[in-house]
């Protein structure tokens, strides 16, 4: 989740307080609260390259990018790519959903908002009454981005997340077939 302006932990909606530093990246996690069943857009606006990713369920296991941003626009430019608007994503009210964006600093100014158009309103920041934080998803209890179940069906410590051993980890390719564990992982 996003700490917004205000309070440290106080998250007012889907926007990151611009940091002033150069070279640096963040990562949101949270979950989307639906408040009405139908088709949402979403919109992301940063400097610089930024993605934002929301999953069918509440579960970080199958999100997908729905809009994304390379190079930069000023803050709140919602229309300046194509890229940067969501298609059509069908929610369902009180459903959770897991959702990510994914910030990429290079120098000068640094911003990052992502905006939503509800079923019959209009294009505003997400606000923070329809965001939850993210603690830990259930299928994942080392939290090292490799499904639980992948992990015992191919001996894998469900507990270590490549610290104790390193082909474990998410990037490594213990069997040298060109894929990571990750890739392999999302194969089935």
């Amino acid at each position: 989740t996003s700490t917004g302006s205000g309070a440290p932990g106080s998250l007012f909606s889907l926007k990151s307080a611009g940091l002033a530093e150069d070279g640096f990246s963040e990562r949101l996690t949270g979950y989307l609260i639906a408040p009405a069943t139908g088709a949402y857009t979403f919109w992301i606006a940063s400097d610089n390259e930024s993605e934002l990713r929301i999953s069918p369920t509440a579960s970080k296991f199958g999100r997908v990018k729905i809009a994304s941003l390379s190079g930069w626009v000023n803050p709140l430019a919602w229309d300046v790519n194509t890229s940067q608007k969501s298609a059509p994503v069908h929610l369902v009210a009180g459903q959770r959903y897991f959702i990510e964006a994914l910030h990429k600093e290079g120098g000068g100014g640094d911003h990052l908002a992502i905006a939503w158009q509800i079923p019959g309103g209009a294009r505003e920041l997400i606000p923070a009454s329809a965001l939850e934080s993210f603690t830990a998803d259930p299928n994942d209890l080392d939290n090292d981005e490799l499904r639980d179940d992948w992990e015992a069906a191919h001996g894998y410590s469900l507990t270590d997340n490549g610290t104790a051993n390193p082909t474990q980890l998410a990037t490594a390719d213990p069997d040298h077939d060109g894929y990571s564990n990750l890739e392999e992982s999302g194969f089935g």
